[in-house]
């Protein structure tokens, strides 16, 4: 027993001994440079950062990221090291590195400097030919004084030394509430005078909260992420990030360089050290070209509490899920007067297109002759409105609703034909719809729980909800059940709940529901999210602010494991037309 002990404890401490004599001779080899140089010694910690190097070693092929936003708290080591790592397959020749100015101090709003910066693993170099196109624009100025001290930047510089030695680097820190020009203006350089180099942004997000509040903030910033809403995002305190202008640059370079932005980790520094009472929430974003084959790169070490394996991240699945939507009635007379069909989803419609597939509720059929009204409870939607649904990219439309037969037998078949023919696939109508992607098989159900419940949509194989659920099951690695139910204008109700729990226990995924008007509550059943009801998409009920407000939902998963889940409010105004909407639900 003692011999086995004495070789356990014998293992890490030669990887320790290994370490030390790899990183002297990359230190040896690193210092001979005579420029003026700053001190990382501040921000370097050998307990975190070595658990976190041997977690994440260098990787030998695959595409690297352009574009990524890590944390620089040493807490966060470890994914610190995960986004570093993802470079060393091709190492650019510079990096530019965008930090906080944490003090808010020097001689202008964003400074820099050519001093090198020594690590206990090399010296890193700045690349003073890229940076002095940045001084002569007038956009920056050098401030070694004000520089030295920020820890935004030294805490990243043994990372880059360790995994990329012959990189080198220019550094910039942002002061707080920079001015819009001005940043337009550098971020418009960073486009053009840099097409080549690697962007990261170095930003801690929710600051000294509980983990509650940290949660909240974070799925604000996250809503604000994924909607490139920079203005939004400009006007956040520091409860919510240390560097709005770092993020806000990064993401328009992401978009400037059409590359495809992945949040590989989101977690917190109560993953790290289990204290509760004040947070620091971490993300590791990043902003590659489109992968079309399953990465290479695996991670054989398992991740801490909250951090996703990249390979399923690259590899994922994202479905998006909308309310109900009825394109007749009101919103059919702003659809003529502006001759224009796709205008419902004019201002949402690259977050509508944003996932591999995409679910709405259809609560109007087509008709042959609808008539142009303001006022009823018989829906008719002119065909030629299709559009905007094919233009906002909607891949299913459900027509299990108390709705659908509003047109009669010829109304049903007009849908379904021309749904059919825009490359919209009905569900609904008794049997799975089953999507494939990226080598996962997705079934979607549509179940309607209101009367008059429309026998075209309610009798098929197999009748029984529970049969459905297990037969789609059989065939697929997901299903997604979605209910027609509840109560309008009200919260869930106990039959909703008894629905949504059985779909569950016969093997549904997910459960989306649609009808009462309202966003309702949200539950996690056996793992497994149920929404009881999203609210309206696109509807003319402007009389109350619950009818205005819905909420989009993206589920991201990696084969059949939910690994992300993300609420995206909205609000309708003009009668049928929603928005992004930036305030909390």
């Amino acid at each position: 027993m003692k011999t086995r002990r004495g070789l356990i404890v014998s293992i890490p401490f030669l990887l320790f001994l290994l370490l030390l004599i790899y990183f002297g001779v990359r230190h040896s080899r690193g210092t001979t440079s005579l420029s003026p140089s700053f001190s990382t010694d501040f921000a370097y910690d050998n307990r975190t950062f070595f658990p976190a190097v041997l977690q994440y070693p260098s990787l030998s092929q695959g595409s690297s990221p352009s574009v990524m936003v890590v944390p620089h708290h040493l807490t966060a080591s470890n994914i610190i090291a995960r986004g570093i790592s993802l470079l060393t397959a091709d190492p650019p020749k510079t990096i530019i590195l965008l930090s906080p100015n944490h003090a808010n101090t020097g001689q202008c709003d964003i400074i820099s400097s050519s001093n090198s910066w020594d690590t206990p693993y090399g010296q890193i170099q700045v690349d003073k030919n890229l940076l002095g196109s940045f001084v002569r624009h007038g956009t920056v100025c050098l401030d070694d004084q004000a520089l030295v001290p920020e820890h935004g930047l030294a805490g990243l510089m043994p990372f880059l030394a360790f995994y990329l030695p012959n990189t080198q680097v220019v550094p910039f820190a942002l002061k707080k509430n920079l001015d819009q020009a001005l940043l337009d203006s550098f971020i418009q350089q960073l486009i053009t005078a840099s097409p080549d180099t690697v962007i990261i942004a170095s930003v801690d997000f929710s600051h000294g909260l509980t983990r509650d509040q940290a949660t909240q903030r974070d799925d604000q910033t996250e809503n604000f992420i994924y909607n490139h809403s920079y203005q939004a995002i400009e006007k956040l305190s520091s409860e919510y990030l240390d560097s709005p202008a770092s993020l806000i640059s990064a993401l328009k370079i992401i978009r400037a360089r059409s590359l495809v932005s992945e949040v590989l980790v989101h977690t917190d520094s109560y993953a790290f050290n289990h204290i509760p009472e004040s947070v620091t929430s971490y993300y590791l974003l990043i902003g590659h070209m489109v992968v079309t084959q399953q990465s290479s790169v695996v991670n054989t070490i398992p991740s801490p509490t909250g951090i996703r394996d990249l390979k399923s991240e690259i590899t994922s699945t994202t479905l998006l899920f909308g309310g109900d939507v009825m394109l007749g009635r009101s919103v059919g007379t702003r659809i003529a007067k502006n001759n224009d069909p796709s205008w419902p989803f004019k201002k949402i419609s690259s977050i509508l297109n944003d996932a591999d597939l995409t679910f709405i509720n259809l609560e109007s059929p087509f008709g042959s002759e609808c008539k142009s009204t303001d006022t009823g409870m018989v829906f008719c939607a002119d065909p030629i409105s299709v559009k905007g649904l094919v233009g906002s990219g909607v891949d299913i439309a459900n027509l299990a609703n108390n709705h659908i037969d509003n047109q009669g037998n010829s109304g049903f078949d007009l849908t379904i034909s021309t749904l059919n023919q825009n490359q919209i696939a009905p569900v609904g109508l008794g049997k799975p719809v089953i999507k494939t992607v990226k080598n996962t098989k997705i079934a979607f159900l549509g179940f309607n729980d209101i009367p008059p419940n429309f026998s075209q949509v309610s009798a098929s194989w197999p009748v029984n909800v529970s049969d459905q659920i297990i037969h789609a099951k059989s065939q697929a690695d997901i299903v997604i059940a979605s209910f027609h139910w509840g109560n309008e204008y009200s919260h869930r109700s106990l039959h909703q709940v008894e629905l949504a729990h059985m779909a569950i226990d016969s093997g549904a995924d997910a459960v989306i529901g649609h009808h009462p008007h309202w966003v309702q509550e949200i539950e996690t059943y056996l793992g497994k999210p149920i929404y009881y009801s999203l609210g309206n998409l696109v509807f003319d009920q402007m009389w109350s602010e619950e009818t205005r407000k819905g909420i989009l939902v993206k589920l991201t998963y990696s084969g059949s494991k939910l690994i992300g889940q993300e609420k995206i409010p909205i609000k309708i105004f003009d009668y049928g037309q929603p928005v992004l909407d930036i305030d909390k639900f």
